[in-house]
């Protein structure tokens, strides 16, 4: 949820597309083998270099200074670069474009340069890149790749992981929060998985899981109209793809979902849609709309920047009197009548309307399967005295569902170094045991 329907790193430096150049008499290899050198220059910060080669257009569109500071926000993300992992090229409209995938140390990296000649670039772009993970093993765990496909032209990567000598174990089915995130869900720059964490912990006490990248984290380029896009083609789509993948997989027997965060916001919605599963887990999830979240994490934001200069107040009094009254009209629901494309709060009400469609509190007479409800004390993004307490509230006196609060845990239910941002995420950490041991427990149980 901290990413708020945008990528933690995808970041448009700028993108121009200009018509009526043709490739030149070089060859696609030479296209290939200078993008090659460009993605080189960037990474030893010759960013001066390359900006000169750029066209009249693209100069008009970004700065030297912004190209330098877009560069340096991978490098800081995604840590030592380690290889380039392929060089592919295209020609559209008489352009070529090459796209240079690169690994790094917490992740995969596209540059995608469009040149008008060989000697000019006409558009420069740097996004995430999904890359294969590579399966693992232990004497207790193994794990083979596999492939989750709501839509066969959209594959993601996936990782089932199985616990050796166990004879058709139970699968946990992990499902993403907001944002675009790798099957570890990884996050900050110490190289945090804790989907990763949780599928080994559970392998060792002999439970399946599977894992897959999001799909605006393999595809960004299909998310770039939120007012379009709604949570069944953002999560749910892939998530029931996983599901019946599954359900059909005679390596495992009995499925359970894992959301977290905006997964876990979500678990009502999926088992509602599919009383199959044997059970569901919401980590870090909550009953409350999106917006109330969005707009406590903002004040406390604000609250958190103490006296603001005066030369500043005017700015921060006119963000705040935009937010108030925003979230004004998301809470009355007169955001209904408005037109997909419009923003509130900068995000298209298209996106908040398939949003109210899919929260929680409209799934709650349906919910009969057994659910477990994980919350970290010190999560600053989903509040244990506010959310944690609504799940409480509404399902506390059912007998299908289990409730654990975690003292220390953060959002990502590891322990918190105290800081209440996102800099948290940056110390290196696992996810709990006691989370995971519950979580084993919780399914062995059913």
């Amino acid at each position: 949820m901290k990413k708020k329907l945008r990528s933690m790193i995808t970041m448009v430096l700028s993108l121009c597309m200009l018509g009526g150049f043709t490739a030149g008499a070089q060859g696609m290899d030479s296209y290939e083998a200078d993008a090659l050198e460009t993605a080189q220059a960037l990474r030893d910060e010759e960013y001066q270099t390359v900006y000169d080669r750029l066209n009249e257009t693209m100069k008009a569109a970004i700065s030297s200074e912004q190209l330098a500071a877009g560069c340096q926000q991978i490098a800081q993300a995604f840590g030592d670069f380690v290889a380039v992992e392929s060089v592919t090229s295209t020609v559209t409209d008489g352009l070529t474009t090459v796209e240079v995938v690169e690994r790094y140390q917490l992740g995969g990296v596209k540059v995608i340069i469009t040149y008008s000649t060989l000697s000019e670039i006409a558009g420069l772009r740097l996004s995430p890149a999904a890359l294969a993970q590579e399966a693992q093993s232990t004497d207790q765990w193994e794990e083979i790749p596999l492939t989750v496909a709501a839509q066969s032209e959209l594959p993601l990567n996936a990782m089932l992981t199985l616990p050796v000598g166990v004879e058709k174990p139970p699968v946990v089915i992990f499902v993403h929060g907001s944002g675009s995130s790798d099957m570890n869900e990884s996050v900050g720059t110490a190289g945090n998985g804790p989907f990763r964490d949780i599928a080994h912990g559970l392998a060792e006490q002999g439970i399946a899981s599977l894992r897959y990248d999001k799909r605006s984290y393999v595809y960004p380029e299909t998310f770039g109209d939120l007012s379009t896009v709604t949570l069944e083609q953002e999560t749910l789509d892939d998530a029931y793809a996983a599901i019946a993948m599954m359900e059909a997989d005679e390596r495992v027997d009995g499925v359970f979902v894992l959301g977290h965060s905006l997964g876990g916001m979500l678990v009502p919605k999926i088992v509602t849609d599919h009383p199959e599963l044997k059970g569901a887990i919401s980590m870090a999830g909550t009953l409350r709309q999106l917006w109330d979240v969005i707009y406590d994490q903002s004040m406390e934001a604000l609250a958190a920047l103490g006296e603001v200069p005066e030369e500043q107040k005017a700015a921060v009094d006119a963000q705040l009197a935009k937010l108030e009254a925003d979230v004004a009209v998301l809470r009355d629901g007169s955001y209904q009548s408005m037109a997909d494309t419009e923003l509130l709060m900068n995000i298209p009400v298209g996106y908040w309307r398939s949003l109210d469609n899919t929260n929680g509190m409209r799934f709650l007479d349906s919910l009969t399967a057994p659910l477990l409800i994980l919350q970290g004390e010190a999560d600053f993004q989903v509040y244990a005295d506010v959310d944690y307490e609504l799940w409480k509230e509404c399902l506390g006196d059912r007998d299908n569902v289990t409730f654990r609060l975690y003292e220390g845990l953060n959002h990502l239910m590891m322990p918190t170094t105290g800081l209440r941002t996102v800099e948290d995420y940056n110390t290196a950490a696992t996810v709990s045991p006691e989370v995971i041991n519950d979580i084993g427990a919780f399914v062995m149980g059913r």
